[in-house]
């Protein structure tokens, strides 16, 4: 395996999308089932090399998702409004 551990993630069965954070701000919302968990490694999405990966959650359709910044705002939104996108 390459790379550092940054997250250990339980999916349950009924999740519609992974979606994953850089720290630019970046998000991405990708099919749960564009994933072969058959695999032992695979790419989440791809970022940019100056950019670098922060997190991933599993979300349903209709949930919210709140990013809280160091500069004490958040960020609310839908996972409707985040754009689709394969790995």
């Amino acid at each position: 395996m390459e790379g550092n551990i940054i997250q250990l993630l339980q999916i349950p069965q009924n999740t519609d999308y992974l979606i994953s954070l850089s720290e630019k701000g970046v998000s991405k919302k990708t099919n749960i089932s564009d994933f072969n968990f058959n695999r032992k490694e695979q790419q989440v999405c791809k970022i940019k090399s100056e950019d670098k990966l922060l997190k991933v959650l599993c979300a349903k359709e209709n949930d919210n998702i709140i990013i809280v910044q160091d500069n004490n705002k958040i960020c609310n939104f839908s996972v409707e409004e985040i754009k689709t996108m394969g790995k």
